[in-house]
């Protein structure tokens, strides 16, 4: 890459016809390969929309952390995650847990590191 950055730093007239900044050498952003065995650490927060938790999950004084914190493997799977919330919660077939990021329901069959593709997290 460095050659190439000199390469076009010497002749601008070559760096003109080429568009792509990684051909030029630059590099704008470093790509992460993720392997199922990399640990991701994620926040898991309840909130979307105006509906409460049950009893269960909070006491009165946690009501205000309403965030957990996980290290995963990469190859966690959100159907996992949402096995993990009904047991550790004891919820009942009754609730439904959706995973999201931001807006967007995430797939049941999408591992970690897909996600992180996905999204374009940063390590």
């Amino acid at each position: 890459m460095k050659r190439r950055r000199d390469f076009y730093s010497a002749h601008p007239k070559e760096a003109a016809h080429v568009t792509c900044q990684e051909d030029r050498g630059n590099l704008t952003e470093q790509r992460v390969i993720y392997t199922p065995y990399d640990i991701i650490s994620l926040s898991l927060e309840y909130g979307y929309g105006n509906n409460q938790l049950p009893s269960s999950v909070y006491s009165e004084d946690e009501a205000d952390s309403r965030r957990r914190f996980l290290q995963c493997p990469a190859a966690v799977t959100v159907l996992h995650l949402k096995k993990f919330i009904t047991m550790k919660y004891n919820l009942s077939q009754t609730y439904l847990v959706t995973i999201m990021y931001y807006d967007e329901v995430l797939q049941d069959n999408y591992k970690l590191m897909d996600i992180a593709y996905i999204y374009t997290w940063k390590r």
